[in-house]
């Protein structure tokens, strides 16, 4: 599936699952925590993993999961490829 990068860039070589930093959100959780702000260069820390701070590298378009009537999720993605639900 290819979801599209609507700003920032994509994960280089330097974004490897062993030295976290680098996130891409989706861009409905961009609108939701800085909505008249560029997200690009923010920082955040995910609730699983509490020690470890992020910063925000691309935003990407909202996927579509449950269906294809619903708002997209508000996700974001790691270097390893796992996304995961923000709640």
């Amino acid at each position: 599936m290819h979801v599209p990068i609507l700003k920032g860039r994509d994960f280089s070589g330097a974004d490897v699952a062993g030295r976290p930093g680098a996130v891409l959100i989706s861009d409905a959780l961009a609108r939701r925590f800085w909505p008249n702000e560029d997200p690009i260069g923010k920082h955040l820390t995910l609730t699983f993993f509490p020690g470890v701070v992020r910063e925000v590298v691309g935003i990407v378009g909202d996927v579509k999961l449950d269906s294809l009537t619903k708002r997209g999720r508000r996700d974001h993605l790691s270097p390893t490829g796992a996304g995961h639900r923000s709640r």
